[in-house]
Order: C-alpha cells, then structure tokens, then sequence
C-alpha cells in the first residue's frame, strides 16, 4: 500500500505508475486499482497529519517562519466546472488549487548576504477550496510546524485581495511582505500606462522606480506616478488602477527594511510549489480531473514532499489498520 501510493502520487500517471511497481517491485497492480487505493487513503493521511500535536517550544529550527500561498489552476471534468466563469467571460477549463508552503530559516550572520531556508523544512498544503476555508488549513499546518515558538513570522504573497485577506484574518501578527517581482511587474504596467508603451521614458522610470522599491521609497514612486497621470481618460484609468495597487500595498513593499531585517522578499517558493506539488503530476497532456480525484493525489504529494509520509506509514502499520484493511 505504501509503495503503491507512493508510485501513484510520483509517477507521470496511474498507468505509468502500474509499470513501474510491476517493473521494480514485481507487484501487478492495474492502473484502476492504484485510482481506487489512492481515493482510499488520502482521507485516512490527512486526519492522521491533522491530528498532529504542533511541535514543543524551541523545536522550530530557525529564527524565522515564512508562510506563503498562491492558486494555480488544475484541469477538470466539465461537469465540476458548471456555472464556473473562465477568464475574460469565457468557458472555464480549470479550478483553482490553493497551495500553501511552510518553511523556516535563520537570519544571515552578514549584512550583504540572503536568508537560506532551512535544510528540509518546507512543508506543502494543497486544496481545491475556497480561500476562507484554506485559511485555518494553512494556519493549522503552521501551528504543528511550531509557530508558537517562532521568533518572527513573515508572510509572502502576490497582490491578490484574497491572499491578504487571508493572511490577514489567520496571521494577524506576521510581516506580511508582497513578492518583490510581482511589485516590479506592476511598475512595468504603470510606466507602461504614464509614458506609453516600450518608450524610452517608460523604460527609464521602470528602472529608476525599481531601485527606489529597494530603498524604501514605494512613497515617491506613488508621488511621482500621480503628478505625471495622463489626460486621456484611457491611459489614466489604467494608470490610477496601478497607483491605488501601489497605495494598497505600500507597507508590504518596505524592501530594504525586510531585506536589513534578514527576510526574504520574494515568494517564489510558492510558486515552485504550485509547479512542483501541482503541476508536475497534475497538468500532464490530457489530463482532467474530478475535484475529488485532484485532491486526494494532492493530500500524497503534499505528504512526500513535506517529508511526513513515511511517518505516517510506521504509525498506520503500528496501529494495526493495515490488517483492517487488508481483511
């Protein structure tokens, strides 16, 4: 049970992983049954890593806890998509995976150098729910990861409403910091819309605003931005929706602070965590899913990758369930 569950979660598909639990292990188990032992006991991991107790105070391995969360969407069966919209009003093809990843580090020992994460500390969450029912999920994991007895915690994000909204009402205490990269992808958009498109102004304000962003000065690049707003009502319009972005977030884009303080200030573990935990198994050609199919694949990637699963085998086959289900 446990190698086959392993093989399904890894493998590209559940024939491929068939094939290789035939190829390696000299074990006949037809693709189907793999789908059926995976929807089994995805239910069974998950209570088993909810019921978790958080770790002792001081068993957190570094000085920093660094929560951060993104959605990617997963490719469904029509019929789970009904009176969903896709994007720009168009049929929906995918539903959205919420991903959320723990880790920790320590804070470097020289002002010049970037925080490293912890050998081995990320751990995965991944579910097709919406995000105030994702919240207290993630919140939980964070709390059995140690939370309580963290020095500082620290919250990354995008710019989507609902990732600061959920921050906001389950992490009430971190340093919540917007993803360098996205913030610079919002200059972009800005002196696109002041100065035009590919202009040689737009370029210069692009660079310049950067370097500022650095500096703690996201308040001139807002001061600058809305003395310079076009006359045109289109380029306006799209360039006041940048500046009430920039005004929206402004405390979380406080770059050289986060950065003397010893913090990352990009999030891109999460988004490898989208491509790893999501669509590296899930996004295959072809490939649709029920909701439920998705996330029990999920719950078994989430648990490898997170370095619990074998945990969970020694204490299923202590407890004796394995000769349950084996009857």
């Amino acid at each position: 049970m446990r190698l086959s569950c392993r093989a399904a979660a890894l493998a590209g598909s559940y024939e491929a992983a068939s094939q290789d639990l035939l190829t390696y292990a000299g074990l006949p188990i037809d693709a189907k049954q793999l789908q059926r032992l995976v929807s089994l006991m995805a239910p069974v991991m998950n209570r088993w890593r909810q019921a978790q107790q958080p770790s002792l105070p001081g068993a957190t391995c570094g000085e920093v806890m660094c929560i951060g969360t993104d959605g990617t969407g997963a490719p469904m069966r029509r019929r789970y998509l009904r009176g969903r919209k896709g994007k720009h009003g168009g049929r929906a093809r995918t539903r959205e995976v919420k991903v959320g990843t723990v880790f920790t580090h320590r804070k470097p020992s020289q002002p010049d150098q970037r925080p490293e994460r912890d050998y081995h500390s990320t751990s995965y969450l991944a579910a097709i729910v919406s995000s105030d029912d994702f919240g207290p999920l993630l919140r939980n994991e964070a709390i059995r990861r140690g939370m309580g007895s963290a020095k500082t915690v620290v919250f990354l994000g995008d710019g989507a409403v609902w990732v600061w909204k959920l921050a906001r009402l389950n992490f009430p205490g971190a340093v919540c910091i917007l993803d360098y990269y996205h913030a610079c992808e919002h200059l972009s958009l800005l002196s696109a819309a002041l100065y035009g498109e590919g202009t040689a102004l737009a370029r210069r304000r692009y660079r310049l605003w950067k370097k500022w962003l650095l500096k703690d000065k996201v308040a001139e690049v807002i001061k600058q931005a809305t003395q310079d707003l076009p006359e045109q009502p289109g380029a306006r319009k799209l360039a006041k929706l940048q500046v009430n972005y920039f005004e929206r977030n402004r405390s979380k884009m406080l770059y050289r602070t986060f950065r003397t303080a010893g913090y990352f200030i990009g999030s891109g573990v999460v988004e490898a965590g989208c491509k790893v935990v999501v669509g590296q198994r899930l996004k295959q050609s072809g490939m649709l899913w029920s909701r439920k199919g998705a996330e029990h694949l999920l719950a078994i990637r989430c648990a490898l990758l997170s370095g619990w699963f074998g945990n969970f085998w020694k204490a299923y086959a202590q407890s004796g369930q394995a000769l349950a289900f084996s009857a």
